[in-house]
């Protein structure tokens, strides 16, 4: 008895193991998100290096309409935006740091390296806004159906339907079966538990040698 209360003082007050579990797993999805936004980041400024380096005026072809080309831009993602240079790193700044304070309640693994992916992103295109010359973002990335992007704009678009999804997923977890201890937990859709049959004592009585003894004297089972 007394080891079942120390375990539920742990739960509440955070402390001994279950403590340390806990502590452990928001530190280890930080690390997750630290390590997929730093990869992130690292990929969007190599390409985008490559890009300027050897992409200059000439497009390269590639399958269908996808295609490289060279292009500035000081929007948002996807060349929105344009023009806004300083309200865009304001904004851009605090989401990043709303993503930090809700990357340490998220559901799962999951979940934070799609919060990963759009920090990184969102520092790639913010490095572009603060280091370049003119604050111009460069996209190279084009499919003849959408505006030109970059890698930070495709991490930026996944990770949000990763989280989204994980999301939903930790939702449908939440909404599980009933409890074992529930009086619903063994009825079937749509009905009761009387509508289940007998339980109790009465049930049993009713059941192997009790129902032939019960029959042997002209009773029946209730």
């Amino acid at each position: 008895m007394t080891e079942g209360g120390n375990g539920g003082d742990d739960r509440r007050s955070g402390n001994g193991r279950y403590g340390f579990r806990r502590r452990f797993r928001l530190r280890s999805r930080g690390m997750v998100v630290v390590e997929v936004a730093a990869v992130a980041l690292a990929l969007d400024q190599i390409t985008k290096a490559l890009a300027v380096a050897h992409l200059g005026a000439r497009p390269v072809e590639l399958v269908g309409p996808l295609r490289f080309v060279l292009v500035y831009n000081t929007g948002v993602a996807f060349s929105l935006l344009s023009g806004l240079t300083v309200p865009i790193v304001l904004v851009v700044v605090a989401l990043i740091g709303l993503l930090t304070r809700f990357a340490r309640t998220v559901p799962s693994y999951t979940a934070a390296a799609g919060i990963g992916l759009v920090i990184g992103g969102a520092l790639g295109n913010l490095a572009d806004r603060l280091l370049r010359p003119h604050g111009e973002v460069v996209d190279f990335i084009w499919t003849g159906f959408w505006p030109t992007f970059n890698v930070a704009d495709a991490c930026i678009v996944c990770g949000g339907a990763v989280v989204a999804v994980a999301l939903w997923r930790a939702g449908r977890a939440g909404e599980g079966p009933e409890p074992a201890g529930s009086p619903l937990a063994g009825a079937g859709p749509g009905r009761s538990s009387a509508e289940n049959g007998p339980s109790g004592p009465s049930a049993i009585g009713c059941s192997g040698s009790s129902a032939q003894a019960r029959a042997g004297r002209g009773l029946s089972c209730p």
